[in-house]
């Protein structure tokens, strides 16, 4: 099978340029994400705008939003003219490329030897969802998800993630240390939130919780949600005690902040 191959070509003249009409809707924060890419690393050659002849115009291929954003930044569009056929098959290809998700981001960067993203893989081979780890690390809090999650998630995959605290979440790494291997649930995204949720009140103590649980791993069952996975801490926790702790009130309270 034969490899085709395309010369690179750059230019200013944003005229020559021509949408294509099956062309899906240009998603603005989509341009501006790649605006603030490309004022970093340029235009990537690796990443050019194909394209086809139309007369004296280029009809753009693959590629809409990558040219909008060199456009607004006036900088060269780099593209690459290949044949119209091509515009029939760039559904089916575009189809099976597969995104990056946050672990690919985070593998890149650490190999880069960032030391914020070395953490995050360290954390995620201990049982943090990646997501948490980020979040804990930022001084955020893994429960809340929602826009924090977002902020967290943006800035580990433009590059940008910083490690502000590793007060709750090396508390919760110990314990995965010494536990995490006797029960699954303990690696859940539940239990984590729970666990950090739980941090957050003054009447919790974590050591309680690592006596309680010693000998006695599989108490604690995997769950759906945070708040039920609260509930199962709760009991464990007050076992056998004389003054009970509303752990899973105190827990919701602090997430409600």
């Amino acid at each position: 099978m034969k490899t085709a191959q395309a010369t690179i070509r750059e230019t200013v003249v944003y005229t020559c340029f021509k949408y294509n009409d099956e062309q899906r809707p240009i998603e603005t924060k989509h341009v501006r994400d790649i605006m603030s890419s490309m004022e970093t690393f340029g235009f990537l050659p690796s990443k050019p705008v194909q394209v086809y002849e139309e007369g004296k115009k280029f009809v753009i291929i693959d590629g809409h939003h990558r040219y909008i954003a060199a456009k607004n930044l006036q900088i060269p569009v780099l593209y690459v003219v290949e044949p119209k056929s091509h515009a029939e098959s760039m559904a089916k290809v575009n189809r099976y490329q597969k995104a990056w998700n946050m672990k690919n981001f985070v593998s890149q960067y650490a190999k880069r030897g960032l030391a914020p993203y070395l953490e995050l893989v360290a954390y995620n081979q201990l049982g943090f969802p990646l997501t948490i780890a980020a979040l804990m690390l930022s001084g955020r809090s893994a429960a809340l998800g929602g826009a924090n999650g977002g902020t967290a998630a943006n800035s580990v995959i433009d590059g940008t993630f910083k490690v502000i605290t590793r007060g709750k979440i090396e508390i919760i790494a110990q314990f995965l240390r010494e536990n995490g291997d006797k029960n699954p649930a303990f690696k859940t995204a539940s239990f984590i939130s729970a666990f950090e949720l739980c941090l957050r009140s003054s009447d919790f103590d974590p050591s309680q919780l690592t006596r309680k649980l010693a000998g006695n791993h599989k108490v604690i069952t995997r769950c759906v949600s945070i708040d039920q996975m609260l509930d199962q801490l709760e009991e464990v926790y007050n076992y056998h005690q004389q003054i009970k702790v509303p752990l899973a009130f105190n827990a919701r309270a602090c997430k409600k902040r």
